[in-house]
């Protein structure tokens, strides 16, 4: 990401579609230099690859979205909610609450 959008954003949004597992963290983390709120809001891992997706950035501290490309991404679009991925819903379901 050039430095100077990442200095004027309010916040810092970024896709991990492809992005290793391992690899989050360390993105995050060079991130996190700017100061800024670290939102990923697509990442189309799924199943247990997607819930540990979820807890690795939470616990880097970003936020994390599912993107379900088989269900949401492609016409007819299907949203179902937890039924998308129940794995990856329990995940944000446990990460969520106290």
């Amino acid at each position: 990401m050039p430095r100077e959008v990442a200095r004027a954003a309010d916040f810092l949004l970024v896709h991990f579609n492809g992005t290793k597992l391992d690899d989050i963290p360390v993105r995050v983390k060079a991130l996190k230099e700017f100061g800024k709120p670290i939102v990923c809001n697509e990442d189309a891992k799924t199943g247990a690859a997607g819930a540990k997706a979820a807890e690795l950035c939470v616990a880097n501290g970003a936020s994390w979205g599912l993107m379900a490309e088989e269900v949401n991404q492609h016409y007819p679009f299907s949203f179902r909610g937890a039924a998308d991925d129940k794995v990856v819903y329990a995940a944000l379901k446990n990460l969520t609450s106290p």
